[in-house]
């Protein structure tokens, strides 16, 4: 499984639990209304829990969780691997 892959299951059954999946990579989670304020709190907790990934208060910005590619991106950065 890939990076991708990995992230695009997570979101999709930790946060968007049962919403509609439907977006391509580049899809705004915010913009969709997949991922809210609270949302993106949850998300970095499980980060945290089952990617052993730590996200520092200079990381929550869009730029780095608001898509799944972008999270694809920021993952690597962190040294997570698919």
């Amino acid at each position: 499984m890939t990076l991708r892959d990995r992230v695009a299951s997570l979101l999709k059954e930790t946060v968007c639990r049962g919403k509609d999946f439907n977006i391509s990579d580049e899809d705004s989670l915010l913009e969709s209304g997949l991922l809210d304020s609270l949302g993106m709190l949850e998300l970095v907790e499980v980060l945290k829990k089952r990617l052993g990934v730590i996200v520092d208060e200079d990381d929550l910005m869009p730029e780095n969780l608001d898509s799944v590619a972008a999270l694809t991106a920021f993952l690597e950065r962190k040294g997570v691997q698919g």
